[in-house]
């Protein structure tokens, strides 16, 4: 990154973030880092049992208290080709076109940023806000461990500020409710002829997204898509599955998925064909779409081929079950109902779907949860639902919201939209046990978090960084 650019203190602290290791269930190290920055500035600091990070700092008593919030873990994904180490290596990163990017990686700034702001927030002078509060929270990517374990009542402030929105021209008021849905099946592995061969099938180039916000952007799902293939593909010839592997992540729209399959010598060319048919097709159906690529190779395995029943079956629950936008509110410009097929896994014995269900309300949750039941007890399966998070009801504008928007006018002639959006935001876990505190959500404009297309813009940084200095100053 340019020097001239780096100085700035938002960024200078992004760049220290980025030199540790924070995917979720790794986030010490960070904290660690956070809270002995934060004693430098003269806040109290302490860290909780579970790893969660909270600190308050006196400031000037003619201005609000107000709380800052972010968390600490970052999601972790990689091209297929890279060979970084989310445990040990750094993100690499770079500027381009005013936009600060990672290299064949998830960048962090999901929520990165906002870390960097809060620190550069308590280390102004205490003349420049009230008393400030900050709360760093671990696991909010996966299941809100960090804020589900948070002291009942432990903010002292009036107003609850997240900084883990991730479009500057809103401030969010609203969050939905999640979870996610592993569908399991008993498979049987046979024995292979002499006549037979590997084939891996590979198909690749989707942009991927995250799995809430860009759930109706038209990004294709890859698991779904091959999947597809494949079910046109078993009509015309006879093959068993080997091996399957998907993205690890739930909340990330899969861009990349490749199957071994186990089928005749004399088909090969046949199978070939037909795939290289249905891809070009794919392609065609939308401009997005032209950078899918399709590889079939000649592999080998250890693994046995599942029984051919037990095969097509795995194939007829992926091409049954919802994935996508569900239901979309056009009146107010929010997703209401979604899903994600996130990840296959085939074991010795067992075969496993996970969906990351969202939803504004908690009856739709109940209604898609359904749905995946009615099909796996159809397929005489077992299911569990997990990692369950609240959302937060979207009660209309606050006084926060209401100040936040008017300074944005005011002092940077900046639009703000107050919404709701189709993420999963820990407020409503934090608010829960915090219900006096007024909330809001603000943030730069990242596009593409979770997935390696992750960036972030330096321009909205600066912005967004401004307007909460007006914010800590200004409000009563």
């Amino acid at each position: 990154m340019k020097n001239t650019t780096i100085q700035n203190l938002v960024l200078k602290y992004f760049t220290e973030i980025c030199r540790i290791p924070h995917t979720t269930g790794n986030e010490k190290a960070l904290a660690t880092y956070v809270a002995t920055q934060l004693e430098k500035f003269g806040a109290k600091v302490q860290i909780d049992k579970v790893g969660n990070v909270y600190a308050i700092k006196q400031g000037n008593l003619k201005v609000a208290s107000v709380c800052l919030q972010a968390h600490l873990d970052m999601v972790g994904v990689k091209t297929p080709e890279s060979h970084h180490d989310f445990s040990k290596d750094p993100i690499k990163y770079y500027e381009e076109n005013g936009w600060i990017k990672a290299r064949d990686t998830t960048l962090g700034a999901d929520n990165g940023i906002g870390i960097a702001m809060i620190l550069a927030a308590f280390a102004n002078g205490a003349d420049t806000h009230g008393q400030l509060e900050a709360i760093f929270t671990i696991q909010e990517e996966t299941t809100t461990y960090g804020a589900k374990h948070l002291p009942k009542g432990i903010i002292k402030s009036k107003y609850f500020i997240n900084l883990d929105n991730e479009h500057d021209a809103s401030v969010v008021v609203g969050s939905c409710f999640s979870n996610e849905f592993i569908g399991n099946v008993k498979i049987i592995r046979t024995t292979s002829s002499s006549d037979t061969c590997n084939m891996i099938i590979k198909l690749g180039g989707g942009h991927s997204g995250h799995s809430g916000n860009d759930i109706h952007k038209k990004i294709i799902n890859i698991n779904v898509e091959l999947f597809n293939m494949l079910k046109t593909l078993r009509t015309k010839y006879e093959f068993s599955i080997l091996d399957v592997k998907t993205g690890s992540v739930t909340n990330s729209i899969p861009g990349e998925c490749s199957v071994i399959i186990h089928t005749k010598h004399k088909i090969i060319s046949n199978i070939k064909k037909t795939l290289l048919i249905q891809t070009n097709l794919l392609k065609e159906t939308l401009p997005s779409y032209n950078k899918i690529m399709l590889t079939v190779e000649s592999t080998f395995s250890k693994l046995k081929p599942l029984k051919l029943s037990d095969s097509d079956k795995l194939i007829h629950l992926v091409c049954a079950a919802n994935n996508g936008l569900n239901r979309y509110n056009f009146e107010r410009s929010v997703t209401e109902l979604s899903t994600n097929l996130a990840i296959i896994k085939l074991q010795d014995a067992t075969a496993s779907i996970v969906w990351f269900q969202r939803s504004q309300t908690n009856y739709f949750l109940d209604e898609i949860n359904n749905k995946l039941i009615s099909l796996f007890a159809l397929a005489s399966g077992e299911w569990k639902i997990q990692n369950r998070d609240i959302g937060l009801k979207d009660n209309g504008d606050n006084i926060l919201t209401r100040n936040i928007s008017q300074i944005a006018m005011k002092k940077f002639n900046h639009k703000m939209d107050i919404i709701q959006v189709h993420g999963a935001i820990e407020i409503a876990e934090i608010m829960k046990n915090n219900t006096s505190v007024i909330p809001a959500a603000i943030g730069p404009n990242i596009v593409y978090p979770h997935t390696t297309n992750e960036c972030v813009e330096i321009k909205s940084i600066m912005y967004i960084y401004a307007l909460l200095q007006e914010l800590l100053k200004s409000l009563k």
